[in-house]
């Protein structure tokens, strides 16, 4: 194992401590003048989480690893500035939860009063439960009808259906349930599924299907729900005909791996989006008539869309197509029979020498996979998105304005796209250029943007996707665009007039003391270039500072505040960000594919996730930070990180001080305190040969330490005191001899002393012999600083 990687050049590391004015000891109060910030709130997620954490048994703690694994992946890459938020959000549309649509509920007296029911596998299929005839065969399935079930907490669901294979059909029944997280109508890890003729009014869904197939829904009519119908996880083959959908925030909702989905012959009416696909495949729309929503349809990081006869109309935005995983996330098939206000859609594929002129007639534009196509004089309002192009080249786009619309213009691997004279007015996203390259913007404007009113996104492993030629032509709200590339030794200071600063494949330079603006998706986008950044401040932009396969670049005294990666880093070597300062935002630190960085002397508090998320990483240094009031952690490393340091940091108030996961390998914790976190002060899970020592551990909340699944840690000369559990060992074997556990005579648990507790869970533990007494913890520190200053060490 390598060790002592912020110490292999110490007499380097010392003078960048004197240059920035800082003490070897860990950080005792902020670097600089803390602000009174509300802490960012808690997404549900995470509350689950949190809840679950606390309460943990053994036997469940994988399951919650994993969990946490899954979410945190998704939330990096779900969130992100060309993807609009989850549809209780959109404030901005002008809808709110509730709608008031009439509907004639005399049905609910043609029904028999039922409690709430419950199957749970093919043997629950009783008359206890419902079942009023049918033997579970395609031919003859279970039957359950005629029931009217209003559940009431704490069971809160009328009918939940889980882990069954026999067929079954739910018909001619009324469904009333509670508040989130409860359904109607619960579909859980089974097939062979159908309900019929039910109708539904759910304070959160209506039905939830989720890791199921073969499932049938037909003749719905559901109302005052979040969801009227959520499709989740995993899910597959799942048909939805014949139903209305009303009053509600989402008609439709089809999230995470769910493929082959059919809707046809829907009505929405009153909601917030009528049909909601998220990273879906092959899905098919027909037949749908949404109108009076906010929005009609999205399709949001999904591929293979088919839609055939959709009518949208009377809705304040009718269709939105987002993507980022991928090309395929922009390849459907969409033909003119979908109309929005009585105009076709055209979504062309494969085209060439297209002549756009005008808008009229024309419901929505997009172009797939086509060259030499010009657009102009084209005006679109309320459309969702105004033009897409997707795979795209040699085209142009001028003279033409998009107002009151999600996305301006939706720029997708595309090359040598041509935009001018163009005014994009309130909208939420303007211009945004994603892996694509080689575009040409000309005197555009951007005026009344409400959240991020240009962006450039790429591949971290293609610079071309970062080469464009967008002069200071190009204005958002009266100030130039600044987009830099091939630079050298420029200066750029809070004097310089500028609306949106990207520096590109540049030299040397210095930007000093500016203050970005909020809501300008990159605080500032920096891709291969050296120089140095400081006295910055980002704030409220998605991105503070995004950092692209840079080296020899510093960034010095910055703050990110309130965005939703305050640093964001990829693909980077060697980059050095000192007394920095990132909160009230999701990650404070994002890294993926980042080496020997050395982020120093920071403050990170106040964050709503992770105070410094690491993936793929390696050899990066994270010395004397201050971590505070993080939701979730301190530091989490995970999915591919190996030999990184971690030392003399302070971490309080968070869910936990450091997280090492999923295989990671080879970290070496020392010299830090970890003090009153939530859940644990350090947490291995199925990792391999980390050091933890000389750290003080003491009054976190479940945990001081947490090894599970672990292999070959050295967890020695650590202080272990206050904890509700000083340690505990799931399923493995470990060395942790020589600790203090708060008490001469050793750990209590286990352990024959009143210290600690020491707990195992099917493991095998050593822990003689332990410390006596405590361990001068910053002594040992000074003197190792010292020792590998003069290599002593």
């Amino acid at each position: 194992m390598k060790k002592n990687s912020l110490f292999r050049n110490g007499v380097v590391i010392t003078i960048i401590a004197l240059f920035v004015g800082v003490s070897v000891l860990p950080a005792t109060g902020s670097i600089l003048q803390e602000e009174s910030l509300k802490p960012t709130e808690k997404s549900s997620e995470f509350e689950k989480s949190q809840s679950t954490s606390r309460n943990m048994d053994y036997d469940k703690y994988q399951l919650y690893h994993n969990d946490h694994d899954t979410n945190s992946r998704c939330i990096t890459k779900e969130r992100v500035s060309q993807i609009p938020r989850d549809p209780i959000e959109y404030e901005e549309l002008g809808s709110s939860h509730k709608y008031s649509v009439d509907m004639d509920m005399s049905y609910k007296g043609n029904y028999t009063p039922h409690d709430p029911i419950r199957i749970d596998g093919d043997g629950d299929f009783t008359p206890e439960n419902g079942v009023v005839g049918g033997n579970g065969t395609i031919n003859d399935p279970y039957i359950i009808e005629g029931w009217e079930i209003v559940a009431q907490p704490p069971s809160g669901t009328a009918i939940k259906v889980v882990q069954t294979s026999a067929y079954f059909i739910i018909q001619n029944c009324y469904l009333e349930s509670g508040s989130a997280p409860q359904q109607g109508l619960r579909f859980y890890e089974l097939q062979n599924g159908r309900a019929d003729h039910v109708v539904i009014s759910s304070d959160y869904e209506g039905i939830e299907i989720w890791d199921s197939s073969d499932v049938i829904l037909s003749n719905l009519t559901i109302s005052d729900s979040y969801k009227c119908i959520d499709i989740d996880y995993h899910s597959h083959h799942v048909s939805i005909v014949d139903s209305t959908l009303t009053s509600s925030n989402t008609g439709i909702h089809s999230f995470n791996d769910v493929k082959y989905v059919e809707v046809s012959n829907i009505t929405t009416q009153g909601v917030n989006v009528g049909i909601h696909l998220s990273e879906c495949l092959y899905t098919t729309i027909t037949d749908c008539n949404l109108y009076g929503n906010s929005r009609g349809i999205e399709i949001i990081v999904s591929g293979y869309t088919t839609m055939r006869n959709n009518t949208m109309h009377d809705n304040k935005q009718g269709l939105y197509i987002g993507g980022l995983f991928g090309y395929k996330d922009y390849v459907h098939d969409i033909d003119t029979s979908n109309t929005i206000n009585g105009d076709p859609i055209y979504y062309y594929r494969n085209q060439s020498n297209i002549v756009i002129d005008g808008s009229d007639g024309i419901g929505f534009l997009g172009f797939l996979e086509c060259d030499n196509i010009t657009v102009k004089n084209y005006h679109t309002k309320n459309t969702g998105n105004s033009i897409i192009m997707a795979g795209t080249h040699d085209s142009q786009i001028l003279q033409s304005s998009f107002t009151d619309n999600t996305v301006g213009l939706d720029i997708a691997y595309c090359e040598n796209i041509l935009i001018s004279d163009c005014v994009v007015d309130n909208i939420n996203f303007g211009i945004m250029l994603l892996n694509s390259q080689y575009c040409i913007l000309r005197n555009n404007s951007y005026v009344n943007i409400t959240e991020f009113p240009f962006e450039v996104y790429g591949n971290q492993h293609q610079m071309d996707n970062f080469i464009h030629d967008i002069d200071t032509s190009n204005t958002i709200n009266g100030q130039p665009i600044l987009y830099l590339v091939g630079e050298k030794n420029i200066r750029i200071t809070k004097n310089t007039e500028f609306a949106y600063l990207a520096l590109v494949n540049c030299e040397k330079v210095r930007v000093v003391n500016v203050n970005f603006n909020q809501y300008i998706s990159q605080g500032i986008l920096i891709v291969n270039t050296t120089g140095i950044i400081r006295g910055c401040t980002a704030s409220y932009n998605f991105y503070g500072i995004q950092i692209v396969n840079c080296s020899d670049l510093w960034v010095l005294n910055c703050v990110a505040r309130g965005c939703y990666h305050g640093f964001e880093l990829w693909d980077s070597t060697g980059v050095k960000i000192i007394g920095c300062r990132a909160t009230a935002g999701d990650d404070g630190f994002y890294m993926d594919t980042c080496s020997e960085t050395l982020i120093m002397r920071c403050n990170i508090y106040k964050n709503g996730y992770q105070g410094i998320n690491l993936y793929d990483s390696w050899d990066n240094t994270f010395f004397n930070n201050r971590f505070t009031d993080t939701n979730y952690g301190g530091i989490y490393f995970k999915e591919g990180c190996y030999e990184n340091e971690v030392c003399f940091n302070t971490i309080t108030n968070c869910n936990f001080g450091i997280g090492i996961g999923f295989y990671d390998w080879g970290q070496n914790i020392h010299h830090n305190t970890l003090k009153r976190n939530d859940f644990t002060g350090i947490d291995l899970y199925e990792s391999i040969n980390n050091s933890i020592t000389y750290n003080i551990v003491e009054d976190n909340g479940n945990y001081g330490i947490l090894v599970a699944f672990d292999t070959g840690s050295q967890i020695d000369h650590n202080n272990i005191a206050g904890n509700e559990v000083g340690m505990v060992v799931v399923e493995c074997t470990a060395d942790v001899s020589n600790n203090w556990w708060g008490s001469a005579d050793g750990p209590s648990g286990i352990g024959p002393g009143t210290g600690d507790i020491l707990r195992l869970t099917d493991a095998t533990v050593y822990y003689e012999p332990w410390l006596e007494r405590e361990v001068r913890v910053k002594l040992h520190g000074i003197l190792y600083i010292l020792g590998s200053i003069f290599g002593l060490t």
